[in-house]
């Protein structure tokens, strides 16, 4: 008996500072998966390098969709959503960033786990990261929905770009917010969690995350301190957690680490 294999749409945004060779290994990751039924949509948000665009024109079974002004990510995912839905045949929609690296097995693994369970909406994974001294050689999360929503303020519940969709999530209307720079998917976190969507993790390293001394530093500064600060207080709020001493302390702790002066971030971030 033949087993059914859903369609999956994998997103994905691509951007000035892109580098050609990076990108050939994201989509080779892909397109070296050992699921079939994939189709890759990509946004090229704004002017990129002309070698890229190049290469991407060569490929066959891409979805692109191409503008001349950068938009930022949220937007340019919110587009590629609207897009897939058009399409109406995929039950998944993964998320992946065009300088990472899926391993060959993540997408069967995921969809297999949510065939399973059929109560998980979101899926992610544990990464490893590379391409600096400052990588982390795993990057732990939560596993369990329990766990994730009892931890939600002490740690970003996914490591975005391992991400896994059920398509009914954004049929229902829900997207990306755009209104919160720099912090977009874990506001989407919050808003999933404030409507009762299931979380889970699985345990196994699928998603190389590469990294980079400025993907460090852009985690800290006053700028995303108050962003981020502003929307765990905000969910802290809705999610009637503002009495929760130990959220409090997280999402404190959050704050002002990111104030920290770079040399000692990095050190705290090497350690997770």
């Amino acid at each position: 008996m033949e087993i059914e294999m859903p369609n999956v749409a994998i997103i994905m945004s691509i951007y000035a500072n892109d580098i050609l060779s990076q990108v050939k290994e994201a989509i080779d990751s892909i397109f070296s998966q050992n699921y079939n039924n994939i189709r890759i949509f990509i946004c090229i948000d704004g002017e990129i390098n002309q070698d890229i665009m190049n290469y991407l024109n060569s490929l066959k079974k891409i979805f692109l969709i191409k503008r001349d002004k950068n938009k930022g990510l949220a937007i340019s995912l919110n587009e590629l959503i609207e897009c897939v839905l058009k399409e109406d045949r995929f039950k998944y929609i993964a998320r992946m960033d065009a300088d990472d690296i899926s391993m060959p097995d993540r997408i069967q693994k995921q969809v297999q786990y949510l065939e399973k369970n059929l109560d998980i909406s979101v899926l992610g994974t544990k990464c490893k990261e590379f391409g600096s001294i400052h990588a982390r050689e795993y990057c732990s999360v939560y596993e369990s929905n329990n766990d994730i929503y009892k931890y939600i303020f002490k740690k970003c519940p996914f490591v975005h770009p391992s991400v896994m969709f059920r398509t009914e999530v954004f049929k229902s209307g829900i997207r990306y917010p755009t209104n919160e720079p720099f912090t977009e998917d874990l506001a989407l976190w919050f808003i999933l969690a404030m409507k009762k969507y299931k979380f889970s993790n699985l345990n196994e390293c699928l998603l190389k995350f590469r990294i980079n001394d400025q993907t460090v530093s852009r985690r800290r500064g006053y700028k995303k301190a108050i962003i981020e600060f502003k929307i765990r207080l905000k969910y802290l709020i809705l999610l009637k957690r503002i009495n929760n001493i130990h959220d409090i302390y997280y999402t404190l702790g959050h704050f002002f680490v990111r104030l920290l002066p770079t040399p000692l971030f990095k050190r705290i971030y090497i350690k997770g």
